[in-house]
């Protein structure tokens, strides 16, 4: 065969690579084509050339390309077990080494990899001295192992989640490789472009896991990193294209755009033969996404992940998927299949313990609770712990807060660490703008709040809930659908019927808009019968307990209410109920920043102690902190209250006030009070109450412009 000829037998990926190697070596591999008799797709035959390559030519002087291309081939073949049997031919070659290595990450194995890495690493010089040549077989095989490496060091840093080394690592590795691209691209190499894309992957993956959604997106959609994506032609590598967009757009708060994308994604990967635990990974994002949506299909996508890996030493794939296998069967009451899934994942740990992160150690705690195996989840809490200690990430806190919440509520009951843990978790969300989980838990320290009321009718925990909900509603509210409409109003109405506000709740039910669901309706005709029965009690006295016969039928139709007779226990089973949907939203569009035109902190006599002012506008600080304070005192004397927070409004302002401690509070003045203007005065007065722990810091005067507690400040609200 002609040397002419060999894009009739060269895969298109290797076409460049192969035609860069020198004659003699082309010659030898193409020969070897010849030599071989069996039908073979065509990867297959060139695979099985250039291994017949290595073993007739072995002892000579075999070019670090021809390596590249076997171990990558391998790679796309999954042919692991050939891999092992050509390094003991060639067990000095970093090439495939690097290859080894890739699989065992996959498995989870992490062997250290500093040596492997050192001898593929280039220094700046050497890159320089490359980059100013013409393109050549030998360098070429350079900057690709070079580069590899920076892609093997990201995949081993994120699956073992030491994130602070990757933030260092990649902006490196970015910048070698645009010089790479830039220094071939009179001739473009595809498989470097692959090399590259796959490395832009990663980086994203490590964003969407440890960083915050908005700057995965931000990265992912850039311009260059699509104008890389866009120039490969490897129908796997656009697959995942697609689907790392869908789990990006379903984090960002747009579930049915990121199914969609997914969707496609997976119909592209149908069309490729093999990759079975590349495919595994896949269904378990895809299992992921639908699994607040919908369950049932969700555990048939890790159903069918777990089966692709059955019999295999994938533990990263499989350990995620049961972990959040896990989650649905106890959601949907399936104890014995979660208990079955926890057992499984338990003794791949003890075997592994190196597998186990954050989220794993996260899934196990949280799950052993939901099946009353207390000592299980205290084991794996504590590991949850010294993992989020050794990787104190955004998300990692942000899991552990959530964990804890889940312990004082499903195991060591305590409503006070319930709300602690729950504003922490909030906190950590919101830091990371993943607003679905800011969602779930309001909306779950709202009925927290509720449940109080319920235990103890006390103003302060219907005032908390009200609060809750209007969080809720400031992130969430802005919604027309009908059914949004009458959840909302049906919450609204019964947070005031408790309230005793009857104008304001007949108000409420007034602006409901016809609904079909059953179910629906007849939440409607009972919150309009314990808005009568309300009313009633209110002019003859409230009886202890409901005579079940003064009730319609209609109020009995309903599971919501068959076990409750008092009017009390009703209503705040209704809103329960109402909260719980939602937790159903398709998507969150991010919520509009908050306009801050002031910042002040006070002491406990009212005086300002520091104030940033935003803009060109003048505002007297003294006069607006003893107006806060003066509200504050009004509240305490006349009705006995102490707010956590409040917020009061005059003319364009919102003014919005929290305590930090017993000595300090904290303002903001807005243009107005919605979600981000919330969450900016949560957040700061956390981030303050934790500066001020420990510290002896005088608040009873002004705080000096040159101070530490002054210059931190300042650096916090340019953050904010």
């Amino acid at each position: 065969m002609a040397v002419s000829d060999k894009n009739q037998v060269v895969p298109r990926k290797y076409q460049t690579l192969f035609q860069i190697l020198s004659p003699i070596q082309k010659s030898g591999i193409l020969k070897s084509i010849n030599e071989i008799d069996q039908e073979l797709e065509k990867r297959e035959k060139f695979y099985e050339a250039i291994k017949n390559y290595l073993i007739k030519y072995q002892g000579e002087d075999i070019p670090s390309l021809v390596f590249i291309i076997t171990g990558q081939l391998i790679g796309d073949l999954r042919k692991e077990d050939e891999l092992q049997e050509l390094l003991k031919l060639y067990p000095q070659s970093p090439e495939l080494q690097f290859f080894k290595i890739r699989f065992q990450i996959l498995k989870g194995e992490f062997g250290e990899i500093t040596s492997s890495l050192k001898l593929a690493r280039l220094s700046d010089d050497q890159r320089t001295i490359i980059f100013n040549r013409l393109v050549s077989a030998p360098r070429l095989a350079q900057i690709i192992l070079d580069l590899y490496s920076f892609v093997l060091e990201i995949k081993y840093l994120k699956a073992k989640q030491d994130f602070e080394k990757i933030k260092n690592v990649y902006p490196k590795a970015e910048a070698i490789a645009k010089k790479a691209l830039e220094w071939t691209k009179k001739t473009p190499v595809p498989y470097l472009y692959e090399l590259v894309s796959e490395m832009m992957l990663e980086y994203t993956r490590y964003l969407l896991m440890a960083e915050d959604i908005e700057k995965a997106m931000s990265f992912f959609e850039r311009e260059y990193t699509q104008q890389i994506l866009q120039e490969n032609e490897k129908l796997s590598l656009r697959a995942d294209v697609l689907c790392l967009g869908g789990l990006i757009h379903y984090s960002a708060g747009q579930p049915t755009e990121g199914i969609k994308k997914m969707e496609r994604g997976i119909r592209l990967f149908s069309r490729i033969p093999h990759r079975e635990k590349w495919k595994a990974a896949i269904y378990g994002n895809y299992g992921y996404m639908l699994s607040t949506t919908d369950p049932r299909r969700s555990i048939e996508a890790y159903e069918k992940c777990l089966s692709l890996l059955e019999g295999s030493k994938y533990y990263q794939t499989m350990t995620t998927a049961l972990s959040n296998l896990i989650s649905i069967y106890n959601e949907i009451n399936d104890k014995e299949k979660a208990q079955e899934a926890l057992e499984e994942l338990v003794q791949i740990f003890e075997n592994n313990e190196e597998l186990i992160t954050p989220f794993r150690a996260y899934s196990i705690a949280t799950n052993a609770l939901l099946l009353e195996d207390f000592g299980l989840a205290s084991a794996y809490l504590e590991k949850l712990e010294k993992k989020v200690k050794a990787s104190p990430t955004m998300f990692h806190k942000g899991l552990l807060a959530n964990a804890k919440m889940s312990y004082y509520t499903d195991g060591d009951l305590n409503y006070q660490k319930i709300i602690h843990w729950g504003n922490e978790a909030l906190y950590f969300f919101n830091k990371q703008k993943d607003y679905l989980n800011v969602l779930v838990t309001i909306q779950f320290l709202a009925s927290v709040e509720l449940k109080l009321y319920t235990l103890s009718p006390s103003t302060r925990y219907l005032n908390n809930t009200k609060k809750r909900f209007h969080e809720l509603l400031s992130l969430a509210g802005k919604f027309e659908m009908p059914e949004w409409i009458t959840i909302k109003n049906i919450i609204l109405a019964g947070l005031e019927l408790l309230s005793q506000n009857f104008e304001e709740a007949e108000n409420f039910l007034g602006k409901i808009p016809e609904v079909s669901n059953r179910e629906t309706q007849l939440s409607i005709d009972l919150m309009n019968e314990l808005l009568v029965l309300g009313k009633t009690f209110q002019e003859r006295g409230e009886p202890e307990h409901l005579d079940p016969s003064s009730l319609s039928e209609n109020i009995f139709e309903t599971q919501i209410t068959n076990s409750f007779h008092s009017y009390r226990s009703i209503l705040t089973s209704v809103i329960e109920q109402a909260l719980l949907k939602f937790t159903t939203l398709q998507s969150i569009p991010a919520p509009p920043q908050a306009d801050i035109k002031l910042v002040l902190l006070m002491n406990a006599s009212g005086m300002a102690i520091y104030t940033k002012i935003f803009g060109e506008q003048k505002m007297d600080q003294n006069l607006i902190s003893g107006f806060i304070s003066a509200i504050d005192s009004f509240g305490k004397q006349l009705f006995g209250t102490q707010e956590s927070y409040f917020s009061i409004k005059r003319g364009d302002n919102n003014i919005l006030t929290e305590r930090i401690n017993k000595d300090s509070s904290i303002a903001l003045i807005v243009s107005k009070e919605n979600f981000d203007a919330l969450m900016t005065l949560h957040s700061l007065a956390k981030e303050v109450r934790e500066y001020l722990k420990g510290k002896n810091i005088d608040l009873s005067m002004p705080i000096r412009k040159d101070s530490d507690f002054s210059q931190w400040l300042e650096k916090k609200l340019e953050k904010n």
